[in-house]
């Protein structure tokens, strides 16, 4: 499991992207949808028409909800990527919630959220997110993992690198 912490840090990035540009959307369409209905003419049934702040209100603050946890995904998912911040990384996975306000990616945010789960609360992946804060480079953690100790270029003292094909 340890070995899949890079894809769920890359698909919390991907995520984290989409709502970005969702959540910036939203907060566009705010003030636009307030300046739409203003304008708009009274509907003829004689009734006032709906009003215009609280429309625009709503599209930003589904908007501001989205981008946060948008954002949060992408910090987490670069973080993660290092090994590093795995408690940034459930918070991130959490966050998937947000995106429930705006409708927008919440079929992949659970998606993300349970896989992401499942790697992260992991003894190995644990283990490795604690060798990350140390400040170990990746390959050595997952050599140190794996049980190879971190010989030359993470394969066992005892056995020599595979050979390089031949030069012509």
């Amino acid at each position: 499991m340890h070995r899949q912490i890079k894809i769920v840090a890359i698909l919390l990035i991907v995520q984290g992207a989409l709502e970005t540009c969702m959540g910036l959307f939203l907060c566009v369409m705010g003030p636009v949808m307030m300046g739409i209905l203003s304008s708009a003419p009274p509907p003829s049934s004689g009734g006032s028409g709906p009003p215009p702040a609280l429309f625009g209100g709503i599209y930003i603050v589904m908007g501001l909800a989205t981008l946060i946890g948008g954002v949060l995904k992408i910090v987490a998912g670069a973080r993660n990527v290092k090994y590093r911040s795995r408690v940034l990384g459930f918070v991130a996975m959490g966050s998937g919630i947000l995106s429930m306000l705006s409708c927008y990616c919440m079929p992949t945010a659970l998606g993300v959220g349970i896989y992401g789960l499942i790697v992260y609360l992991n003894q190995n992946s644990a283990r490795a997110f604690e060798l990350g804060e140390t400040g170990m480079p990746g390959e050595q953690i997952m050599a140190t993992i794996d049980g190879y100790g971190g010989g030359y270029g993470g394969y066992p003292p005892q056995y020599p690198p595979p050979p390089s094909p031949p030069m012509f």
